[in-house]
């Protein structure tokens, strides 16, 4: 579990941190030119052979060697200025006085620290550390993220202590090496042991020792929790409750009487029993220790899951942010991924589509960091809000990887949803005719309810398009039934509102059950993607007074009293609202209106925080309010009359849900995750300059830094598709790309290999002059 320190650090000391940075990483990009050039030689020796390598302790030039080593066998840019990593000789942890001494080459430097409370706790009890990152923000503030030791790597302390930290803390490998390998002879460690077998994977020969150990008289409390939870896998969820009552019985420690009460409350969620399994959940978190951070955790996991049940989706999101924070900051992977898909699929359906968007581009990074197997649900709904936005090319992508990954995994979980994602795509993208949609659809072959819900929908689609009377009891049935994804009952319930529409005029009793499903499940993202066929019905309901403000959006997205907020972020900073150009000269007014187009609805601390830095200084708050009442009265003429184009609901700040928002920046990030040279080359043409030039807000700077990136990613990939039938063009793409990075070796390469296809022999010595000037001058060193 990785732990973020901020450091308390003066002017000199500061000067003596940059130094060992810049050496640090100067040295290790000259060795890593001279690695991929030889990639014979240990890195580690390259590096001792290096001017000022010797100021450097041979324990610190080890550990510089690790990341070269890890870069050597890519073709593309150096080691990053973004952070260094120290071994636990050169960083040393002093918890007791909250301070750090890190070597540099002008002496040890002694850091106090800025800590809050948790980090304080987790300071002091889940070291020891080893060392490292030093890295210094946008802001000039200095920072380690330090390295806990691994399993082994120190003396553990002596059982029972040592035992029991480890199960509480989930780290079950250690409990059976703690445990040791001869059978141990007390009920509670035979308890200990088989739970742990079961945490681990190790099923079958769980089961084994539980059912042995759950003859015994007074059995332990983890038999019974272990019983429960694999009763629970099996769907005997009144086993399930039956086996955590007997756990409570049995006197269990505070942290398996919580979880006794979770798996409890799972049970009775999974017969119906919602009310009574929320209490049990709301009852298990009331009664863990207020130190008892892992346990903490778990209940607010299970008590989101039961939140959601209830359809209390306000308590259920407070519920999960809480679980997901601490399952961050105690380094626990396998829930917190888990949470992250929750939220980001509730996020896109209550209307906060790039909130959705970033939360899941994180979970996706996440799992492919720590490769865990939720890695395939999170492409899938990836793909699914792909479809939904009609961005069909990297649906497919995603779909095509999904499906990849069930075939090595010998799953067959989500075929059906993948077939029928991936025949609308094709369809609605024009590469494939309607009825080869349709005969796709009708060869599907559903495995569970799950997969009878989606060919009900789409087969009901199919019907409605053909005005087949069949179309009724089908999308009845997609509505009714049981669906992996909330898509298909919504759909299913706007296209039966259409055709109880053209029997005649609408009343609320036939609105009723699809609102009812936008208020509880959410959705108007869903819907869009219909609005091709279903423009009328939403007009004609807005005409009404039906369905309310969701209704009125809809058939405002349908293009009836259609406003678009235009955002030019790159370069010279424009607004316009349709043909109209708006005026907005408060800079922070700017920066909160892009940061609502960028990230969707967001709370007024998160946006002050954004805004001026997370500073406590008086005069912040009339500062924010002084940049919303700028924004509202710039855009006031261009939304309904008595409405604000700022809203203040639910605690969170949105632009007007008339507008359709054009965002530059949104663009250019989306440009550089797709495979098309026309969205690439179209990222390029509105990269003007950098992202809110002016600005100095961390935030911005993080983002410019991401932007610069994508933008350069897309003059890379301009200039691969076309250096060999447009090398004009691709030399234009390749130079932009030196441009905007000097020291991108791949953009210099391809811009040679242009001017040579193109046959520009001055040019092209001019540019292989220019080409080691810039590297001999920047980084002392001839390119190859």
């Amino acid at each position: 579990m990785a732990l973020r320190l901020t450091l308390l650090v003066t002017a000199e000391q500061a000067a003596a941190l940059g130094d060992l940075r810049d050496t640090l990483h100067r040295l290790g990009n000259l060795a890593l030119r001279r690695a991929r050039a030889d990639l014979h030689t240990p890195v580690l020796a390259l590096l001792q052979g290096l001017p000022d390598a010797d100021t450097l302790p041979p324990a610190l030039l080890k550990t510089l060697s690790g990341p070269v080593e890890q870069a050597r066998h890519t073709r593309r840019g150096g080691l990053k200025r973004t952070g260094v990593h120290l071994n636990g000789q050169a960083l040393r942890v002093q918890p007791d006085d909250e301070t750090v001494s890190i070597w540099t080459r002008q002496g040890r430097v002694r850091c106090g620290l800025q800590l809050g409370n948790y980090q304080r706790h987790l300071l002091r009890d889940a070291g020891p550390w080893r060392g490292g990152t030093l890295s210094v923000d946008a802001a000039g503030a200095w920072y380690v993220r330090l390295d806990p030791v691994a399993a082994g790597e120190h003396a553990a302390p002596t059982p029972p202590d040592a035992l029991n930290d480890a199960e509480r803390r989930g780290q079950y490998a250690d409990v059976l090496r703690l445990l040791g390998r001869k059978a141990p002879s007390t009920p509670r460690a035979q308890a200990q042991q088989a739970f742990a077998h079961y945490q681990l994977g190790q099923v079958d020969e769980a089961e084994l020792a539980l059912l042995r150990l759950s003859a015994q008289p007074n059995a332990d409390a983890r038999v019974w929790l272990g019983l429960s939870l694999l009763a629970g896998e099996r769907q005997n969820h009144r086993q399930r409750i039956q086996h955590a009552v007997r756990g409570l019985e049995a006197t269990p420690e505070a942290h398996i009487a919580a979880w006794l009460r979770c798996s409890q409350s799972r049970g009775h969620i999974e017969l119906g029993e919602v009310t009574h399994g929320v209490h049990v959940a709301e009852q298990a978190l009331a009664q863990v220790p207020a130190d008892d951070l892992y346990a903490r955790a778990r209940c607010l996991y299970f008590l989101q899951g039961a939140y959601a049940a209830a359809e209390r989706f306000t308590e259920q999101e407070a519920t999960a942010r809480e679980a997901m924070r601490l399952f961050e900051l105690l380094g626990i992977h396998r829930e917190r991924l888990a949470l992250m898909l929750d939220l980001s699929y509730r996020s896109f359906y209550l209307n906060r589509v790039p909130e959705a968007t970033e939360l899941l581009q994180r979970t996706i990074a996440l799992a492919a960091e720590h490769q865990d197997a939720r890695m395939a649900e999170a492409l899938l709904i990836r793909a699914e809000f792909g479809v939904l936005q009609a961005q069909f090319t990297q649906a497919l992508q995603d779909l095509q990887a999904v499906r990849a990954l069930e075939q090595r995994a010998a799953r067959h979980r989500f075929t059906v949803v993948i077939q029928a994602l991936q025949a609308e795509a094709h369809w609605r993208a024009g590469e494939w005719t309607f009825e080869t949609f349709e005969e796709t659809i009708e060869s599907l072959l559903p495995l569970s309810s799950f997969d009878a819900t989606v060919l009900h929908f789409y087969r009901g689609l199919c019907q409605y398009r053909r005005g087949a009377p069949e179309a009724r009891a089908s999308l009845q049935q997609a509505a009714d039934g049981l669906a992996l994804m909330d898509s298909f009952r919504l759909r299913a319930h706007a296209f039966l509102l259409d055709l109880q529409r053209a029997q005649g005029p609408l009343e609320e009793t036939h609105v009723a059950p699809l609102r009812t499903l936008l208020d509880t499940v959410g959705g108007e993202p869903a819907l869009t993607l219909d609005l091709d066929r279903l423009a009328p019905l939403y007009a004609a309901c807005a005409a009404r007074g039906l369905g309310g403000r969701r209704f009125e959006r809809l058939a405002q997205r349908a293009g009836q009293n259609h406003v678009t907020l235009t955002l030019q972020t790159f370069g010279t900073f424009a607004v316009r609202v349709d043909r109209t150009p708006i005026r907005i000269g408060l800079q922070k007014a700017q920066e909160l209106l892009v940061h609502l187009a960028l990230h969707g609805p967001t709370r007024r601390e998160t946006l002050v925080d954004a805004l001026w830095d997370g500073s406590d200084r008086p005069g912040v708050e009339s500062y924010f309010k002084q940049a919303v009442r700028t924004l509202r009265t710039a855009l006031r003429a261009f939304v309904p009359d008595g409405e604000e184009p700022i809203i203040h609901q639910g605690g969170q700040y949105h632009l007007h849900p008339c507008w359709t928002v054009q965002l530059d920046a949104a663009d250019v990030d989306a440009a550089s995750r797709a495979h098309d040279l026309r969205q690439w080359q179209r990222a390029l043409a509105l990269y003007t300059g950098e992202f809110l030039t002016h600005s100095t807000s961390e935030w911005v700077q993080d983002a410019r830094l991401r932007f610069h990136d994508a933008a350069l990613s897309c003059a890379l990939s301009v200039g691969d598709a076309l250096l060999n039938t447009q090398p004009l063009a691709a030399r234009e793409a390749y130079t932009r790309a030196v441009d905007l990075e000097p020291l991108e070796e791949r953009g210099w390469q391809g811009l040679l290999r242009s001017l040579e296809r193109g046959d520009a022999p001055h040019q092209l010595d001019l540019t292989r002059r220019r080409y080691e000037r810039v590297f001999a001058q920047e980084l002392g060193v001839t390119p190859s």
